[in-house]
């Protein structure tokens, strides 16, 4: 079989009966921005691969249970702490880099 290319990925490597995508990198693993950890995690919690940086969460199928689960997230990823009220009532993956990459985060104890 040739290594002819799909959409990035070389035809064959998945089969029908493989339920699991190979390893791949974390953001934190390639380098990747705040912003991009970000929005990679609150594209994962939300299932929404297309959200953009200026997507607000809630107008995108987040409710306060998936919003806590990114600010989990960020905290365990990122080694932060982001307050609801520094997010000014904007939640956005660019605000909540915004928040973390200024200082307003608190570092939390294990970073």
């Amino acid at each position: 079989m040739g290594s002819t290319l799909t959409d990035g990925w070389p035809v064959g490597l998945l089969n029908s009966e493989q339920t699991e995508l190979p390893f791949l990198p974390t953001f934190a693993a390639m380098g990747a921005t705040e912003e991009q950890k970000i929005l990679g995690i609150v594209r994962d919690v939300l299932g929404k691969p297309g959200l953009g940086v200026d997507d607000d969460l809630f107008d995108h199928g987040g409710t306060s249970l998936s919003f806590v689960r990114v600010l989990a997230e960020i905290n365990q990823e990122l080694h932060v702490r982001v307050r609801t009220g520094d997010l000014r009532g904007v939640a956005t993956p660019r605000r909540i880099a915004a928040c973390v990459t200024s200082g307003q985060a608190a570092a939390t104890a294990d970073s």
